[in-house]
């Protein structure tokens, strides 16, 4: 059976892509037009954005030194579904 991990990962990280080029031209627009405060929180929103995308890398990283999909899998999910949704 094939793993739909890989096309989970493709769409994570298309997603975060996205999020990433509309956060930080719409912070570029605030800045030139002098809304510092509303830019700075797109900047912070930017940088945790940059900081899932390389999370993201360091579990494919460990996934495929360890060739094991679990831990990544259970990743993307509670990424694509939100942590609450998984306790339940």
């Amino acid at each position: 059976m094939l793993s739909k991990v890989p096309f989970k990962i493709i769409g994570v990280i298309g997603g975060l892509a996205h999020r990433a080029l509309d956060l930080g031209r719409l912070a570029q627009e605030l800045y030139e037009r002098h809304k510092v405060v509303p830019g700075i929180i797109l900047t912070r929103s930017l940088m945790e954005t940059t900081a899932l995308l390389y999370l993201t890398y360091k579990k494919m990283k460990h996934s495929i030194e360890t060739q094991s999909t679990d831990e990544l899998d259970g990743f993307v999910d509670r990424y694509e579904f939100g942590a609450m949704s998984m306790q339940r």
